[in-house]
C-alpha cells in the first residue's frame, strides 16, 4: 500500500512566512546631515570656550553623535575649525553685498558690514590668528585668501558711489586691507575676559569712529 504525502498547512497561521528580522537601532543619519552636526555642535563649542579647552569629544557630545561619526567627516578639530571658517566667511562676504544694495550711504554700509563681522565671526578664527603651531598658520593661510575677497567687495561699493558722484576717488586697496587686519586685532582684546561676544559688540563705536578717522574723505 502506497504511503500518504505529508499533510499540507492545516490552518492559515500555518501558511504564512517566517517573520522578516528587522536590524537593530536607528536608521543611519544621511552623511551631509551628520556632517552639519558636527559642525553646528562645535561652533557652539567654541562660542562658549576657548579653542584651547575643547576637544574632539565635546564637540560630539553637543551633537550627541560618536567620535567615530567625526572622524568620518574630519581629520583633526582644526579641520572643523577650518569648515566653520570658511562657511562664516562666504555668508559674510554675501552680506558685505546685500548690505551695499541695502545702504543709501557709504557710511551706513559700513556700519551694517561692520555689524555682521562683530556678530558672526567665529572667536576661534580670533583665537587661531596669532597661535603659533600648524593649527594656527592653517588659519593664517585660510583668511590670507579671504581678506582680498572682503576688501574688494568694500572697493567695488565705492566704485559704485563714485559713479554716483557720491565721492570723487577711491580707497587704496592697501589701505582697506590694514583696517581689516586692525579690526581684527583690536577685536582680539575681547577674548580676554568674560562674555566675550558681548564685549567684542561693545567695540562696534570705537572701531566706526577710528574708521570715520583714517577715511574721513569717504565717511
Amino acid at each position: 500500500m502506497a504511503s500518504k504525502a505529508p499533510a499540507g498547512p492545516t490552518s492559515e497561521s500555518e501558511a504564512k512566512a517566517p517573520p522578516v528580522k528587522r536590524g537593530r537601532g536607528r536608521p543611519p543619519i544621511p552623511p551631509e546631515v551628520a556632517r552639519a552636526r558636527l559642525v553646528d555642535a562645535a561652533e557652539r563649542c567654541f562660542e562658549r570656550e576657548s579653542y584651547f579647552k575643547v576637544g574632539v569629544l565635546d564637540i560630539v557630545s553637543e551633537a550627541q553623535m560618536s567620535s567615530r561619526s567625526f572622524y568620518q567627516h574630519f581629520d583633526a578639530k582644526i579641520d572643523v575649525v577650518l569648515a566653520i571658517t570658511e562657511a562664516r566667511a562666504e555668508a559674510y562676504i554675501q552680506k558685505l553685498e546685500r548690505a551695499a544694495d541695502e545702504a543709501t550711504t557709504i557710511l551706513e554700509g559700513v556700519e551694517l558690514a561692520l555689524t555682521g563681522f562683530l556678530e558672526d565671526l567665529p572667536l576661534v578664527v580670533l583665537e587661531l590668528r596669532g597661535a603659533g603651531g600648524p593649527d594656527g598658520e592653517r588659519m593664517r593661510e585660510l583668511l590670507d585668501r579671504y581678506r582680498p575677497r572682503m576688501g574688494a567687495t568694500f572697493l567695488k561699493e565705492f566704485a559704485r558711489a563714485m559713479q554716483e558722484g557720491l565721492v570723487e576717488t577711491i580707497p587704496d586697496p592697501m589701505s582697506v586691507l590694514i583696517v581689516v587686519y586692525g579690526i581684527e586685532s583690536l577685536v582680539t582684546q575681547s577674548l580676554r575676559g568674560p562674555n566675550r561676544r558681548e564685549a567684542m559688540l561693545a567695540l562696534k563705536p570705537q572701531i566706526l569712529a577710528a574708521t570715520r578717522k583714517l577715511f574721513p574723505e569717504w565717511l
